[in-house]
C-alpha cells in the first residue's frame, strides 16, 4: 500500500484498515464509533441494544432515508394492539363479513344471508336476523306467527266476530253464540251438554209435598215430593214431605252440590203449617196453606165451609207444597196441615262433562178427605230443572 501524507502504515491485515478518512488510514481496532467516524463491523456482528437512541442524533434517520426500505408484508411481525391503532387480533377477511369489537380486539361477524339485517346484540356479538316481511294484502287482516314463528296472514272476520285462541294453531274468528236454555219437567233421562259450551248453570227443586186432608178421623195420608237429581249425586234437591192429618205440616226437602259444581244456592225447602182444630158446632176453619218455594207460592189452604173445603194445589214445576182441607162448622175436626216444599239448588259447573243423568221430582199427592164432612187436601208442585247453556 502506497504512503499517504509521508505517513508509513503499519503492516497491514486484511480486516485491519478499511476507512480512508482526510486522507489516511485509521486501525479499526483503535477507532472511536461514538464520533460516528468510520464503519466498525465488529466479530459476530453489532451486540444486542449497541445502538441505543442516545447515539442517533435527532433528525439522523429521516424518512427520505427511510423510504422503502421497510416492507411491511416481510419485515413486520405480530399483531398491532387496539391501544397502538392496530386491531389487537389477527384477522382473515370475508367478503361481506362486518367487522365489531368485543371490548379488546376487533373481531369479523361472518356474512349474513342476503336480505338479512343486522341487529345489535347489546354488549355482545351482533347478529344477522330476517326482517319481518308483511304478509296482509287487505283491510282487516291480522299478523300471527305460523310455523317457526313466520308472519302469517289473518283473513279479516266478519262485524261483531271475536278472535279465538286455538294454542299452537291459528287463530280463529267466531261469532258469538247467545246463551241457551234446556228444561226438564218429570221423568228421567240423559243431558246432552251441546258443542262450544263452557259452562251451565243448574237450577233445580225437588217435588212438592202434598197437603192433608180434614175431619175427625184419619184416611189416606198426604205424600212426600220426588227427589230431583243431576249427575247423579253431583246435585241433589230433594223433595218435600206431606202434611200429617192432625199434625204438623211437611218438612221441607233437602238440598246437596258436590264438587266439581260450585252452589250459587243450595237450601232446603220450607215447611207446611200445622193442623188446627174445631172443638165447637159454630165454627169453620180454612186448610193450611202449602209451603212457597224460590219458584212459586204454595197452594191455597181449603176453604172452611160447610162440606169443607178442599186443599188448593200448587202450580206445576214449582216444588211448592199442597195446601190443607178446610172443615165445616163441627165439633172435634180438624183443618188439613200443608205440604213442604222441595230442595233448592242454583249452581255453576264450569267445565261440563258430554253428558249428565237426570231425574225430575214428582209432586206429593194430597191426602183423603177423613171421616165426617170434610175434604183432601191438594197436591204439591212438582219438581223441574232448568238447564243455562254459555257458550264462548
Amino acid at each position: 500500500m502506497a504512503n499517504i501524507n509521508n505517513v508509513d502504515p503499519p503492516p497491514l491485515r486484511d480486516q485491519d484498515y478499511v476507512n480512508k478518512i482526510n486522507g489516511s488510514l485509521e486501525a479499526i481496532d483503535a477507532h472511536d464509533h461514538t464520533s460516528g467516524k468510520g464503519v466498525q463491523i465488529p466479530t459476530g456482528g453489532i451486540v444486542d441494544a449497541a445502538v441505543t437512541t442516545a447515539k442517533i442524533n435527532d433528525g439522523a434517520v429521516t424518512n427520505a432515508k427511510l423510504a422503502g426500505s421497510i416492507d411491511l408484508t416481510t419485515k413486520v411481525t405480530g399483531v398491532l394492539p387496539m391501544a397502538n391503532g392496530g386491531t389487537g387480533k389477527a384477522l382473515t377477511a370475508s367478503a361481506g363479513a362486518i367487522p365489531y369489537s368485543d371490548g379488546d380486539s376487533i373481531e369479523l361477524l361472518a356474512p349474513g344471508s342476503s336480505g338479512q339485517v343486522l341487529t345489535s346484540g347489546g354488549t355482545g356479538a351482533p347478529t344477522w336476523t330476517s326482517p319481518l316481511t308483511n304478509p296482509m294484502d287487505g283491510a282487516g287482516q291480522l299478523i300471527y306467527g305460523g310455523a317457526s314463528g313466520t308472519a302469517t296472514k289473518l283473513a279479516a272476520g266478519t262485524a261483531g266476530q271475536y278472535l279465538k285462541s286455538n294454542g299452537t294453531s291459528a287463530p280463529t274468528w267466531q261469532t258469538l253464540t247467545q246463551p241457551t236454555v234446556q228444561r226438564f219437567t218429570s221423568g228421567s233421562g240423559t243431558y246432552t251438554t251441546p258443542a262450544n259450551v263452557r259452562w251451565i248453570r243448574v237450577r233445580m227443586i225437588g217435588g212438592g209435598g202434598g197437603g192433608a186432608g180434614s175431619g175427625s178421623a184419619a184416611s189416606t195420608q198426604a205424600t212426600a215430593g220426588g227427589n230431583t237429581t243431576f249427575g247423579t249425586s253431583l246435585l241433589v234437591a230433594n223433595g218435600g214431605s206431606g202434611g200429617t192429618f192432625l199434625g204438623d205440616g211437611g218438612a221441607g226437602g233437602t238440598a246437596s252440590v258436590s264438587s266439581p259444581a260450585v252452589a250459587l244456592v243450595s237450601s232446603s225447602g220450607a215447611a207446611g203449617t200445622g193442623a188446627m182444630y174445631s172443638g165447637v158446632n159454630t165454627v169453620q176453619l180454612s186448610g193450611a196453606a202449602g209451603a212457597a218455594s224460590p219458584l212459586a207460592g204454595g197452594g191455597s189452604g181449603g176453604a172452611g165451609i160447610s162440606t169443607g173445603g178442599q186443599g188448593g194445589s200448587a202450580a206445576a214445576n214449582s216444588g211448592a207444597g199442597g195446601g190443607g182441607a178446610g172443615t165445616p162448622a163441627l165439633n172435634g175436626v180438624y183443618a188439613g196441615s200443608s205440604g213442604g216444599a222441595g230442595g233448592y239448588v242454583d249452581a255453576i259447573i264450569s267445565s261440563p262433562s258430554a253428558s249428565y243423568s237426570y231425574a225430575v221430582g214428582a209432586l206429593g199427592s194430597g191426602g183423603a178427605a177423613g171421616t165426617g164432612s170434610s175434604a183432601g187436601g191438594g197436591n204439591g208442585g212438582s219438581g223441574i230443572i232448568i238447564v243455562e247453556e254459555y257458550y264462548q
